[in-house]
């Protein structure tokens, strides 16, 4: 049995939903905030932000609207984390304070 086209939208629009308001609420209670840069912390707590207010403004959009928002700020989020994955493998965290050099920072 297939789904119907409006069930699948539900379910992506909730899917879609869900993560972001929790990966939003994440960010603003400061839990990874030493790990992102600042212009990176706030890049993505604004395109969550834009996100979920895109949701409650398209409740009634087509799955490949949904889709196509997801992939929008899956891109954004992989792009942000390969930094934050690439300090961690550098053996530290991006500083919050581009003003001091690298040996100032240590």
């Amino acid at each position: 049995m297939v789904p119907h086209p409006d069930a699948m939208a539900g379910i992506r629009r909730h899917a879609l939903l869900l993560s972001t308001d929790h990966l939003l609420m994440t960010m603003k209670e400061g839990k990874w905030k030493d790990r992102f840069e600042a212009s990176d912390h706030d890049k993505l707590e604004k395109a969550l932000q834009q996100t979920l207010d895109w949701l409650y403004a398209n409740q009634l959009a087509a799955k490949d609207e949904f889709e196509a928002k997801s992939k929008e700020l899956d891109g954004l989020i992989e792009q942000i984390m390969e930094k934050v994955w690439a300090a961690d493998a550098a053996g530290h965290q991006p500083s919050r304070n581009r003003s001091r050099s690298p040996r100032q920072r240590r």
